[in-house]
């Protein structure tokens, strides 16, 4: 069944019917697989981000929606009066249903209203004209992400008083009340930078490129990634900026300053930002703004927000405004910012668009078929700067592109001007990579190949070792993974059944050694095991292969020890498992490909006898 609710707008009545699909559906072909090179993400993909997102995040993101209509109901009703209440209802009904129709994988249907209804139901034909039925797990992760937002807007739409209402307004707010405190000591630097004026080549130079990471580093506050919740990146966003240098994968930002500043001087300079998320990183883009219109003498400065409520913390032109007029209600740099980029809007120097190409599911090389308008005035640009994931995932097609593909080629023809991206990564997807950047960055936490760096700037024996432990990467002998699985509740005693396919990888292994007291706790299945039992049966059947713990004893379990040895240890230490002066090597051979009685070499039984 495909179950539909529409709200006629002309009448108060909610008409709720049900209609007989054509065909019975066919259950998604989900597999367990990172997503193939150079094809769209989709939730069908179970190691892509895709995956998690359609089955958890999203989900999370409508049932918040919900409960914060339900908890704001009156409020509401007094604002918009009992027909607002139940609007509420109404809405609540279809958002349910939307929800519904997700778990439980439902086909897409078309939108019943909207300006830009024609252009999805478009999109909904051609992706159905061969009687191919799509749905959240089947389709395009693009497609069914923007569609789940749209329909959270059509909710809203068929309602008689809410068709304007932001269901993320209240999230917005906080994010940017959170913002002040940091963007207080960026209305300082700012200031100061535009009020030195060091117009020395290398000093400018710096100066926007530190601009530039400021407005990178702001986009990790994110409340899609979040589900809503707050994002802390520290209260000094200058000093982000140094912490996380190391961290920029790509980092053209001096191509990019050479190009404006060329710009600045051939022409009139007009700079278009399309933006991300409100809060503190809009109020950042704004302060880079402010500096190419004061120090680049940029003639005009384009915003581009959403149209609707979007990815819960998208801009949308009222988030716009409220940041500039919050801050000028704050601290007296921040009023100072305030006045000038009121001053920069009512001038024109400053203006905000909001095309409705930015919310419909188009990838960005269709723009110049799908809305020839937007793509001519991108063409007027000296430079469009693109803030963001999304934005990223519509660059490059939302396509697994492999790590070294060139970004000009992932962009596949849409070059309106010159194009800068700028995000931090929360989707599986990028372009442009050196590989040996793609290595370290798969270093979780970049702990490993940091390690190595620093290393290759320290002694001469150290640089050896680091110079060689590089080469060992580069020639593929030495391989980084950073499974999802080691992050996961389940003891390893689950792995067969919960992933399977890193078991089968650890099978092919000649011995795996796990480091640590946390694999160890996960090893014996955090149980508290007598002292002797044997390590082999504390395991309970997980041996893909010969399996070595290496571990100093910081939590209160063990196997495998003769209980000589616990006398020992208790006498000289009551606590003697809790403070890692104790430690273990441990073997379980039951699973070794060797056998070591019959099959290893005369040569090597001469050495062990």
């Amino acid at each position: 069944m495909v179950h539909m609710c529409i709200f006629l707008r002309s009448v108060t009545i909610v008409i709720l019917f049900a209609v007989e699909e054509t065909q019975s559906k066919v259950a998604t072909d989900i597999q367990d697989i990172t997503p193939p090179w150079d094809v769209p993400l989709s939730a069908k993909y179970m190691r892509s981000f895709a995956y998690p997102t359609i089955k958890d995040r999203l989900p999370v993101i409508l049932t918040k929606v919900i409960d914060g209509l339900s908890r704001d109901k009156d409020a509401i009703a007094a604002e918009y009066g009992e027909e607002g209440r139940e609007d509420v209802k109404r809405v609540i009904s279809c958002l349910s249903q939307l929800k519904n129709e997700m778990i439980t994988d439902k086909y897409f249907t078309q939108l019943v209203c909207g300006d830009d209804a024609s252009k999805w139901n478009v999109y909904w034909r051609n992706k159905t004209e061969n009687g191919t039925m799509v749905s959240w797990y089947s389709t395009e992760w693009l497609y069914a992400e923007t569609y789940f937002y749209r329909r959270i807007k059509e909710a809203f739409l068929l309602s008689k008083k809410l068709a304007d209402y932001d269901p993320f307004h209240k999230q917005k707010s906080d994010c940017l009340e959170e913002a002040l405190k940091s963007m207080d000591m960026l209305a300082k630097y700012l200031l100061k930078e535009i009020e030195t004026h060091d117009i020395r080549w290398d000093t400018m130079n710096n100066a926007f490129q530190r601009m530039l990471k400021q407005s990178l580093w702001a986009n990790k506050v994110d409340l899609s990634l979040s589900v809503g919740n707050h994002i802390d990146i520290g209260s000094d966003p200058l000093k982000v900026v140094d912490d996380l240098d190391d961290c920029v994968l790509v980092d053209q930002s001096k191509e990019v300053w050479v190009e404006i500043s060329k710009s600045s001087i051939v022409k009139d300079l007009i700079i278009d930002i399309v933006l991300d998320n409100a809060g503190l990183e809009v109020m950042v883009d704004m302060c880079l703004a402010d500096y190419l219109t004061t120090m680049y003498n940029a003639a005009r400065v384009r915003f581009h927000c959403k149209a609707i409520p979007w990815y819960v913390s998208d801009v949308m032109e009222k988030d716009f405004l409220q940041a500039i007029e919050r801050l000028s209600n704050h601290t007296s740099a921040c009023q100072q910012l305030a006045a000038k980029w009121k001053d920069y809007l009512e001038q024109g120097k400053w203006t905000l668009h909001s095309e409705l190409y930015w919310t419909l599911p188009f990838s960005y090389s269709d723009m110049k078929e799908q809305d020839p308008h937007l793509y001519s005035i991108l063409s007027e640009s000296s430079i469009i700067i693109f803030k963001g994931d999304l934005n990223y995932r519509k660059l490059l097609g939302d396509i697994n592109w492999k790590y070294d593909t060139p970004f000009h080629s992932s962009l596949r023809g849409f070059n309106p001007a010159p194009i800068v991206a700028i995000r931090t990564a929360k989707a599986d997807l990028i372009s442009g990579l050196d590989l040996y950047v793609v290595k370290v960055a798969q270093a979780k936490k970049k702990d490993f190949l940091q390690a190595i760096e620093r290393l290759s700037n320290h002694t001469s024996a150290c640089q050896q070792l680091a110079a060689k432990w590089k080469d060992y990467l580069e020639q593929g002998k030495w391989t980084l993974h950073s499974e999802l699985y080691w992050t996961l509740p389940f003891s390893y005693s689950d792995m067969k059944e919960q992933d399977p396919h890193l078991y089968s990888i650890l099978s092919e292994s000649s011995i795996i050694i796990f480091k640590g007291d946390l694999n160890y706790r996960k090893l014996l299945g955090d149980i508290n095991w007598k002292y002797d039992t044997p390590f082999h049966s504390s395991l309970r059947g997980f041996n893909p292969a010969p399996i070595v713990a290496i571990r100093t004893a910081k939590a209160d379990l063990i196997s495998g020890l003769d209980l000589y040895v616990v006398k020992v240890a208790q006498a000289k230490k009551k606590d003697w498992l809790l403070t890692g002066d104790f430690g273990v090597i441990q073997f379980d051979g039951t699973n070794s490909k060797n056998n070591l009685e019959n099959e290893v070499s005369s040569e090597i039984k001469r050495l062990i006898s």
